[in-house]
């Protein structure tokens, strides 16, 4: 009996080896076709390609082209469209924000108790302000968004949006449990991360853009951001608590 039922073993462990042989034979056969249908088809679209991979660019880099794209009065040409997009994207309505629009970078915090701290983006809108604090590798310094936060306040009277580009989408570690509950109580900050919701931004402007060199551009910035691994770098280390939209 034991000889039998050893011999039973051999026997379907043989037959399973040679259906996986048999299966994995096939799938090298697809990712072969798949392969060589994705090189005749790259030789007009080249989907893997970005300047991206070239330029590499760090924070101020990507805060500078942030910062471009939402000016109205942008080399991209597109009016308010980029900019409308963004305020959608974090819940402001149009008809919260009035000319004059500016778009600043570096904008000092001279309304708090550190004026020698500079917000990355600074969109004033009318009377409406939106502070953009940009974090794509790293995190904030000590109290840099609670002092971000005291000069909004200030000088926008309960006006006013803190934004805060996250690489990962991890919450801010400069501001307090209890301060974030205040702040989002009242629809006063918002969390984006970049591969979803920064990503999401660009391809609409991607989507609506009507300059084939900016939408170019776009599609590249937009397959970077989606692509680059090193926006994942915190979310290995931590367990960080999302925002919920």
């Amino acid at each position: 009996m034991y000889n039998h039922r050893v011999i039973g073993m051999f026997k379907e462990r043989g037959a399973l080896i040679t259906a996986l042989d048999e299966f994995y034979g096939t799938i090298a056969d697809r990712v072969g076709r798949f392969q060589k249908e994705r090189e005749g088809a790259d030789r007009c679209q080249a989907s893997s390609f970005t300047a991206f991979t070239y330029i590499d660019p760090d924070e101020n880099r990507l805060s500078d082209i942030i910062r471009d794209l939402l000016d109205p009065c942008g080399k991209h040409g597109q009016g308010r469209l980029f900019l409308d997009l963004f305020l959608d994207a974090i819940g402001v309505p149009p008809e919260s924000v009035h000319l004059p629009f500016r778009v600043k970078r570096e904008d000092r915090t001279l309304y708090c108790a550190s004026p020698e701290r500079r917000i990355d983006i600074t969109l004033e809108l009318g009377d409406f302000g939106v502070g953009i604090e940009n974090k794509p590798f790293a995190r904030e310094e000590k109290d840099q968004l609670k002092d971000y936060w005291a000069h909004l306040r200030r000088r926008y009277p309960q006006r006013f949006m803190l934004v805060y580009l996250s690489g990962d989408g991890s919450e801010p570690t400069s501001l307090s449990k209890i301060d974030l509950a205040t702040l989002r109580r009242a629809k006063q900050f918002r969390i984006l991360a970049y591969r979803t919701d920064l990503h999401r931004w660009l391809e609409g402007c991607y989507r609506d853009c009507r300059a084939d060199k900016v939408r170019w551009f776009l599609q590249d910035l937009a397959k970077y951001v989606q692509r680059n691994k090193q926006f994942e770098l915190a979310e290995a280390d931590e367990d960080p608590i999302r925002e919920r939209n």
